[in-house]
């Protein structure tokens, strides 16, 4: 069964050629709806959106839907061209905050959760055999810390994940302030916030033929470049429109 929340007639959607309303080509790929990035056009995202396979309404928002079996379609997002970068999220109750992203690389991708990418961290990758979502406190330059390490605790929950067709995508869930001591966790406010991501690039951190150069699991290891990363601010009210008409939908 399949339980959706009208949305108000303030928030029609726009389906059109260039509509608001129009899924990321990272979207589309995610809920299966196209095979490869080859096939992302604009007429495509327009037949996601008007089937309601795949919409954003107005301000940014999609509709919320509820499964039998408890999973969340994720009601807010938004996407950066550098990457790209594809992010949702929502809140299962008052104190939770359920997100996943999306990033162009076959092993580590991360999210931060301060502005100049020191400290409070997300790593993640999806290997053969399993999904791997961990907390982590990141240096910036050097391979990142768990925070089990620091005499903090893993915070994460990782709910899902998958690798297709060069992109990875991950999805997890963590308190909005977990308490952990000292800095080894942010403070995730429902409002405007500055965060960071990253991710393992060729040729820096994996070689031509795909191989990591590095030895740790998800190649965790290895740096990636500095065109591998983005400074942004989100905001996680979910108020403001989040998704750019800068799209790669073309």
């Amino acid at each position: 069964l399949l339980w959706c929340t009208l949305l108000p007639a303030a928030w029609a959607r726009d389906c059109s050629i260039g509509g608001q309303s129009l899924c990321s080509c990272s979207e589309l790929l995610a809920k299966h709806l196209i095979a490869s990035l080859d096939e992302c056009t604009q007429e495509a995202a327009a037949q996601a959106c008007r089937s309601g396979n795949c919409a954003h309404d107005e301000l940014g928002i999609m509709e919320s839907n509820w499964t039998s079996t408890g999973s969340m379609e994720l009601r807010y997002s938004y996407h950066n061209d550098i990457g790209p970068f594809d992010l949702w999220w929502d809140f299962p109750n008052d104190d939770t905050i359920e997100i996943e992203f999306s990033l162009p690389s076959e092993f580590y991708v991360g999210l931060g959760f301060t502005a100049d990418g020191v400290g409070d961290a997300v790593a993640a990758w999806v290997d053969s055999s399993r999904v791997h979502v961990g907390d982590y406190w990141d240096e910036g330059s050097r391979e990142p810390e768990t925070d089990e390490s620091k005499n903090c605790q893993n915070d994460i929950e990782t709910v899902s994940g998958h690798f297709q067709n060069g992109v990875t995508t991950v999805r997890f869930r963590r308190k909005l302030d977990t308490g952990d001591h000292g800095d080894c966790d942010a403070k995730i406010v429902r409002g405007p916030m500055e965060i960071n991501y990253a991710w393992c690039d060729e040729p820096w951190c994996a070689d031509a033929n795909g191989k990591c150069k590095g030895y740790k699991d998800g190649c965790l290891d290895s740096p990636h470049s500095l065109d591998a990363s983005n400074h942004v601010t989100v905001d996680f009210s979910g108020k403001s429109l989040q998704m750019l008409a800068t799209d790669l939908v073309v």
